[in-house]
């Protein structure tokens, strides 16, 4: 798996933490098992020896990590108001500083990344959205999961381009809203939105999370829904990062979507029990999650108040 995007330090009230969306979804995968790269820039700076540091120890490969001598490496300032967190996000940084050189894409081209990770962030900058479309383009068969990650700066013509690119694509439910509004779809039946948005983009899988609330995912034009399990959340930083990764890591494996909604629940609900986006977490840790977590069942409808009817 190839991630493209922000690699960043967030700014927590008790430290800073390695993070940025695309790393924090290959670094998660890396720990389900699946060997993970990430495309990124970090500055001439201690913070961007250090960040090598951390991502070379997470398992990630860092063979496409440049060194920007313009831009120092990101940093996120993390506001935490009942362990939900806002970010301040100054521009621009090292991973707005990309480029491609022919040798760079014929390796990954060699490494044959059979699923890449994108958000909207990093896009923002024509450089990275030029290098993601040289990927593409060199990588036909990879699945492309955006992770829509809405963060100031923003247009709605990038969201509407990356929508139309994506074999899967992840939301959470404001998200949802904004998307709706791009694409002229009504949120006011959460189903419909879903299936209508993957008919006009062609993506086979589309999934909305729902916070505390758990999930909803259409997959190969089966509808799942999902409720989280009862844990206390230390912080939400990178808890949808984490999904992301199991809900890539399900699709990978051919999952059915009941049990792929379940445990991307359920690794989401993990991390957010755990300080920063990366905590340390193995294979026993999930499943004890897994097994608190209720099995998916079919949406019937409004807020899917209490238990859904389970899948057969």
């Amino acid at each position: 798996m190839l991630a493209i995007g922000e690699v960043l330090w967030d700014l927590l009230p008790d430290g800073p933490t390695l993070g940025g969306a695309p790393m924090n979804v290959a670094a998660h995968l890396r720990r389900l098992g699946r060997p993970s790269a990430i495309l990124t820039g970090v500055g001439v700076d201690e913070l961007g020896r250090a960040a090598r540091r951390a991502i070379g120890k997470l398992g990630i490969r860092t063979t496409w990590i440049q060194t920007s001598a313009n831009h120092p490496t990101g940093i996120a300032e993390v506001k935490l108001d009942n362990g939900s967190a806002t970010f301040t996000i100054p521009r621009p940084a090292a991973f707005d500083d990309l480029s491609l050189e022919q040798g760079a894409l014929s390796e990954i081209v060699m490494a044959s990344p059979v699923a890449i990770v994108i958000g909207t962030l990093a896009q923002q900058c024509p450089q990275t959205r030029a290098a993601t479309n040289a990927v593409l383009d060199a990588c036909p068969s990879a699945l492309l999961l955006y992770d829509v990650n809405l963060r100031d700066g923003w247009d709605d013509a990038l969201v509407d381009g990356l929508l139309s690119i994506s074999t899967v694509i992840k939301m959470s439910e404001s998200e949802a809203g904004e998307i709706a509004r791009i694409r002229g779809l009504s949120m006011q039946d959460l189903q419909r939105f879903m299936r209508d948005l993957a008919r006009q983009t062609g993506a086979r899988a589309v999934c909305v999370t729902l916070g505390a609330e758990g999930g909803v995912l259409l997959l190969d034009d089966q509808m799942v829904r999902g409720f989280a399990p009862a844990v206390t959340s230390k912080d939400t930083v990178g808890a949808g990062d984490a999904f992301a990764a199991a809900l890539l890591d399900g699709l990978l494996a051919y999952d059915a979507p009941g049990p792929t909604l379940r445990r991307a629940i359920a690794l989401g609900a993990l991390v957010s029990s755990r300080r920063g986006a990366t905590p340390s977490w193995d294979s026993s840790d999930l499943e004890a999650v897994i097994e608190l977590t209720p099995p998916p069942g079919r949406p019937t409808g409004g807020r899917w108040v209490g238990n859904a009817p389970p899948v057969e």
